[in-house]
């Protein structure tokens, strides 16, 4: 279930098919600009910023199925766009749950955990364990047989510090590649926003059954009312 969960966000989500494209559109944008400013051909740099409005408000349109409409000033009812891909990722899973047969509370409430437990072990273990591993490594290194030797952690000490400064430096370019790895797969931050989808849908889910509950017990008073007066 979580598989189908994960594949469906990543490949469906609007959030994830609109930032791959914005991103695309946003390098040829970058390049062109560039150009045009070289060559001092102003004029073009201000049609195509005025088409990238376009293209972009056309990009929103085709994965939200909505249209939209440019306004200076937001209207009371207008929805954020933010809200519009929210609403559109809510109905994404609500459609596979009740293709499964298992849109209820128990099972989106199953969800949420599932995925709470997924941000909690992230948190706790993204540089915990390798900060560990190096700590050891270089306190093991000067260990020996009267104890750790200081003098030759002092002699050693600049290029102790040439080396971690060139591991953090390596780390972080490995660590660059993977999220933009993640990036263009959609898996930037899944487990949280799964958690945060699932969670609206609990609170949706509960707030709806209450509604339906308190609609069912008045029409049963008013049933009840109706048969003592007869």
């Amino acid at each position: 279930m979580y598989r189908q969960i994960e594949y469906i966000y990543k490949k469906k989500s609007p959030y994830n098919r609109m930032k791959v494209k914005l991103f695309f559109l946003y390098v040829i944008d970058v390049i062109l600009l560039w150009i045009f400013n070289i060559n001092k051909l102003y004029v073009l740099m201000v049609i195509t910023i005025i088409i990238n409005i376009f293209v972009i408000k056309h990009i929103y349109e085709k994965e939200l199925e909505e249209k939209l409409c440019i306004r200076i000033k937001r209207n009371e009812f207008d929805k954020s766009l933010n809200e519009l891909i929210q609403r559109k990722e809510k109905q994404l899973f609500i459609d596979y749950l009740n293709s499964k047969n298992i849109y209820n509370k128990e099972t989106i409430e199953f969800i949420v955990n599932h995925y709470r437990a997924h941000i909690k072990s992230k948190i706790v273990g993204d540089n915990f364990w390798a900060i560990i591993a190096i700590v050891i490594s270089i306190v093991l290194a000067f260990i020996t047989k009267e104890g750790f030797d200081i003098k030759l952690f002092e002699k050693s000490l600049p290029y102790l510090i040439s080396f971690v400064a060139l591991a953090i430096i390596i780390y972080h370019s490995v660590k660059g590649f993977m999220e933009i790895k993640k990036f263009f797969k959609g898996e930037d931050g899944i487990y949280e926003n799964l958690e945060s989808i699932f969670s609206e849908l609990y609170v949706e889910f509960s707030c709806n059954n209450n509604v339906k509950k308190t609609i069912k017990k008045s029409s049963n008073r008013r049933k009840k009312k109706s048969v003592s007066k007869q």
